[in-house]
C-alpha cells in the first residue's frame, strides 16, 4: 500500500493529443512503432517524410518531453520520453499512447517515466492485453494505470535516485562490453582474421581437432527441481550460459556419457529459420559441479591440438559461425550436424600461443566476473528501490 495517494494517469495527462490531417502538406519527423529501442528506453531512429506520403498511422503531433508508450505487446514495454529537437513538425504513431502531463498538476515527467518502466506498469497492461499473437492495449487501459503520487519535490527526488542508479547500472554494462571487445581485439591482433588468415596458419578440418558429442533426449515429464542440471538450448543458444528455467535429473550412471563438467564447451545445434539463435557456443560456468547434456546441444571433445578459449573465439567469429550455419553460402537452415561442425575448416596456430591467449582470456573473465557481481548489486538495488516507490 503506497503512503502517498493514488492516482490514475488520466487524471495527471492530457486527454486530446493534436493530430495532422490528409490535407496538411509538410515536412514531419515520424517516429514510428519500431522507433524505440525497449532495452534502452530511448527512440533510437525515425525518418522525415511528407505529410501527405506518410503511413495512415502517422498523425499523432509530439512536444518535447511526452512520454511514448507501445501499445502493442506491453511485456515487451517500448517506451521513451520524446527527446527530439526539430524545426519541423514530431509525429508518433497511433500505435503509441502518448502521455502528456498536465499543466494544472504538480508533476515530474523523470517521475512519470520510471513508473512507466515499473514491473506495476507492466503486469497491469499484460494483465489487461488482448489477443494471442499480437497482444496489445487500448490508450484508455494505459491511462487507467495507477500510480503512486508524492508532492512534486519528493517525485523529483525519486527521479534523481533511480536514474541515478540507472546511470550506473548502464555504465558497468559499458565495462563488461569493453572487456568483451578487449577480448575480441586481442583475438585478432594475435591470430588476425580467421577467414583471409592473412597470417599464413595452417588449416585443419575441426573433425582432426576434435569430436562431437550429441546429447540425450531427457523426457521433460521427469525432470525434478533437484539433482544434476540439464543444459537445454534455451540455456546455451545466445551463446552465454543462463540458468533461468533450468531443470534437473536425478543422477543415473547409465547417463554418465552425456555429464558435462564446468570449462567444457558445448554448442547449440538447431534454432529458428531466419534468427541467430543456433551454432552458438559457450563454455560451461563452475555455477554447478556437473551438468546433464540434453538434445539439440552438443559438446565439443578438445584434443591437444586446440585451445578451449581459441575455439570459443573462432566459432563466435560471424564469418566463420556463417561458414557452419549456411549463412555464407546463401542457405539459412535451421540446423547444424555433427558433420557439418567436423567438416568446418579453420586456421590453427600454434598450440603456444593458443594458450598464452587463453591467458589472456582468463586474466580478462576474472575482470569481467567482478564487473558481473557489480551488476548483479546494482541491479538488484534498482529493482528494489522501483518497488519501494512503485509497488
Amino acid at each position: 500500500m503506497s503512503k502517498w495517494k493514488v492516482v490514475k494517469l488520466d487524471d495527471i495527462c492530457v486527454n486530446n493529443i493534436q493530430t495532422i490531417s490528409s490535407k496538411d502538406d509538410f515536412d514531419i519527423v515520424y517516429v514510428d512503432i519500431s522507433s524505440i529501442d525497449n532495452k534502452e528506453k530511448k527512440i533510437v531512429s525515425y525518418q522525415i517524410l511528407n505529410s501527405k506520403e506518410a503511413p495512415s498511422r502517422a498523425k499523432q503531433i509530439l512536444n518535447k518531453n511526452d512520454i511514448l508508450v507501445s501499445t502493442v505487446r506491453p511485456n515487451l514495454n517500448a517506451v521513451a520520453i520524446n527527446q527530439i529537437e526539430s524545426e519541423k513538425v514530431v509525429v508518433g504513431s497511433t500505435g503509441y499512447c502518448v502521455l502528456r502531463y498536465s499543466s494544472e498538476v504538480d508533476v515530474d515527467v523523470d517521475y512519470i517515466f520510471n513508473f512507466c518502466k515499473s514491473k506495476t506498469f507492466i503486469n497491469g497492461l499484460v494483465k489487461v492485453a488482448k489477443g494471442a499473437s499480437y497482444p496489445a492495449v487500448s490508450n484508455s487501459e494505459v491511462k487507467n494505470s495507477k500510480i503512486p503520487l508524492p508532492p512534486l519535490e519528493t517525485q523529483q527526488q525519486i527521479a534523481k535516485t533511480l536514474d541515478t542508479a540507472a546511470e550506473l547500472l548502464a555504465m558497468r554494462k559499458q565495462q563488461l562490453a569493453e572487456l568483451d571487445n578487449l577480448i575480441k581485439s586481442t583475438f585478432y591482433d594475435m591470430f588476425g582474421d580467421p577467414v583471409a588468415n592473412e597470417k599464413g596458419w595452417e588449416v585443419f578440418r575441426l573433425g582432426d581437432c576434435l569430436s562431437v558429442i550429441g546429447g540425450y533426449a531427457f523426457k521433460s515429464t521427469d525432470f525434478s527441481d533437484e539433482g544434476i542440471p540439464v543444459i537445454k538450448i534455451g540455456n546455451i543458444n545466445s551463446g552465454l550460459f543462463h540458468s533461468n528455467g533450468i531443470s534437473f535429473w536425478t543422477y543415473d550412471k547409465k547417463l554418465d556419457k552425456y555429464l558435462l563438467h564446468p570449462n567444457d564447451i558445448v554448442i547449440s545445434l538447431t534454432g529458428t529459420v531466419g534468427k541467430d539463435d543456433y551454432a552458438n557456443v559457450c563454455i560451461l560456468p563452475d555455477k554447478y559441479p556437473d551438468y546433464y547434456l540434453n538434445q539439440r546441444n552438443a559438446k565439443l571433445e578438445l584434443n591437444e591440438n586446440i585451445n578451449v578459449y581459441y575455439l570459443l573465439y573462432i566459432l563466435k567469429d560471424t564469418k566463420i559461425k556463417g561458414q557452419l550455419t549456411g549463412i555464407s553460402r546463401g542457405i539459412r537452415q535451421a540446423n547444424i550436424s555433427n558433420a557439418d561442425i567436423l567438416a568446418l575448416n579453420i586456421p590453427l596456430p600454434t598450440v603456444k600461443l593458443q594458450n598464452q591467449f587463453a591467458e589472456i582470456v582468463t586474466k580478462i573473465e576474472e575482470q569481467k566476473a567482478l564487473v558481473k557481481k557489480a551488476i548483479d548489486e546494482t541491479q538488484y538495488l534498482f529493482d528494489s528501490l522501483m518497488s519501494e516507490y512503485f509497488e
